[in-house]
């Protein structure tokens, strides 16, 4: 989950409207019977509220300590896609070696080898941040086209 540094305050109204708003009127009417009709006979005791507030805490402790366990074992392993990136693209350009071939057709190789690791990479990152730009409507049209060989076949060297 990708989160911005900077929120913007209409954007956390706006999502949190509807809450925001049954919270506020659930505060108004409780106050208005408290203060205005002077109805004082519900009355929480505060050791109840002291053992829910602790058991809360804990919860949410723990939860935001599982949260940022996934999101730290992600990092680790996004940093070791990188490296092992790197690693792979230094033995594409070092090993991969002329066989009576010329030199162009050896770049072209090396240059098709990385491209499409880094379309893989970048395929994997748009699929993890989940960001689609259709909906529901749109998605049986998505599903239903199938992509056949001509359609495919463009991306494909000759020997695919």
């Amino acid at each position: 989950m990708i989160i911005s540094r900077n929120l913007k305050w209409r954007h956390i109204i706006y999502y949190t409207r509807l809450k925001l708003l049954y919270f506020v009127a659930l505060s108004v009417s409780v106050y208005v019977l408290h203060e205005i009709f002077d109805i004082r006979q519900l009355s929480i005791p505060f050791n109840a509220v002291a053992t829910l507030s602790t058991a809360l805490a804990i919860y949410l402790g723990f939860k935001n300590n599982n949260a940022y366990e996934r999101w730290w074992e992600a990092r680790k392993i996004w940093g070791l896609i990188v490296n092992y990136s790197r690693a792979w693209a230094r033995e594409v350009l070092t090993m991969i070696l002329p066989n009576g071939e010329k030199n162009e057709e050896r770049e072209l190789l090396q240059a098709r080898l990385l491209y499409r690791h880094i379309a893989f990479v970048n395929a994997l990152r748009v699929f993890l941040r989940r960001k689609y730009d259709y909906n529901d409507t749109n998605i049986k049209e998505i599903v239903e086209v199938k992509n056949g060989y001509g359609e495919v076949k463009k991306f494909l060297s000759d020997a695919e």
